[in-house]
């Protein structure tokens, strides 16, 4: 009885050690990566400016400063709840992701002499200083959706640390297609609107400086 009994046990942590049995969770499936690539929505107008441009990391709430991409739902009676998106994340954390896409963005308009971050460490006579206030999905107690972003911009002089000009940009895109891929389509849509619209904002604010 003793030997059957050594070999029952032997059998079982045989089976463990090969895989037969086991007593751990299944590893999740890695998220899917997102990469944003929006363009310019519109022609930039004016002439080029003679000067360089620093474009500070933004600032944005706790809940928005991830790779997660928030979604807010909204029931029958108004109440809304604040989720992420299971299964997808954007390919860095989003105030790096807006920040490179933004400065890539100035750069293909050729108006600045340079364009680029604090870190570079060179002298630019102004900085664009943004707080991301939205960037999530929103889905209506009718099961429509919406993508919403906001930025408060500031453009600062950068020797004095004088504010010269704020606005507030906002934009809405419905989701008109289904699944991930209409998401990703009103997330670029929005911001490519949202920045081309913020760089003709910033170089009338710097024309307007050099006067």
């Amino acid at each position: 009885m003793r030997s059957l009994g050594i070999i029952f046990c032997t059998g079982i942590w045989t089976a463990f050690l090969t895989g037969c049995v086991s007593v751990l969770p299944e590893a999740p499936e890695p998220s899917k990566k997102i990469i944003l690539t929006p363009l310019l929505s519109k022609r930039i107008e004016g002439s080029a400016i003679l000067g360089a441009l620093i474009v500070e990391k933004p600032l944005m709430l706790e809940s928005l400063d991830s790779t997660r991409i928030k979604i807010i739902l909204y029931d029958k009676a108004g109440v809304a709840l604040s989720e992420f998106i299971s299964g997808v994340e954007w390919s860095d954390r989003l105030p790096t992701l807006l920040q490179e896409t933004l400065v890539i963005l100035y750069e293909k308009t050729g108006k600045f002499t340079a364009v680029g971050r604090a870190e570079e460490q060179f002298y630019a006579a102004h900085r664009l200083h943004l707080t991301i206030t939205h960037f999530e999905v929103v889905k209506e107690a009718d099961s429509s959706m919406q993508v919403v972003i906001g930025f408060s911009t500031k453009f600062i002089h950068s020797q004095s640390r004088t504010v010269l000009a704020q606005r507030h940009f906002l934009r809405k895109v419905a989701v008109k297609e289904e699944g991930l891929q209409g998401i990703i389509k009103a997330f670029e849509k929005a911001t490519s609107d949202s920045f081309s619209e913020m760089i003709q904002w910033t170089l009338e604010k710097a024309r307007i400086a050099k006067i």
